[in-house]
């Protein structure tokens, strides 16, 4: 991952001269990058390195309640679950504050499938 890519459009290269400094105006997004890497150096100067734990965890999660288990196994095989597993959740539509309420509380309520591409001022849901 970069985090500067402004900064180095500051200066350009052929107006550099050690010998003859110049002030540069700093943009906006430039200032912004230096202010992402004051904030990451205490993770940039880290080592993140952990060995393994020697269990593996599963959980699951409601509305109501959550579960989390744990199972013991040889760290070989957690390091190769860890190496193996994706590490990015799918991206899933959000609701709304009502559709939720309704969920949690219509014991009738079904959820619709949403129209493959709804366009402003038509349904999002196909009529019953």
């Amino acid at each position: 991952m970069a985090f500067v890519n402004e900064l180095f459009k500051v200066i350009p290269p052929a107006a550099l001269d050690p010998l003859q400094p110049r002030l540069h105006c700093l943009p906006r997004k430039a200032a912004q990058e230096l202010q992402l890497l004051a904030c990451m150096a205490p993770m940039l100067g880290s080592n993140l390195a952990v060995p393994f734990a020697e269990e593996i965890f599963a959980t699951d999660a409601s509305n109501l309640k959550g579960g989390v288990v744990a199972a013991p196994v040889p760290t070989e095989v957690a390091a190769a679950f860890w190496r193996t597993a994706p590490k990015k959740g799918d991206n899933l539509p959000m609701v709304s504050s009502f559709q939720a309420v309704l969920a949690a509380h219509d014991v009738l309520h079904e959820e619709l499938e949403r129209t493959e591409a709804a366009r402003p001022g038509e349904a999002l849901w196909p009529a019953p």
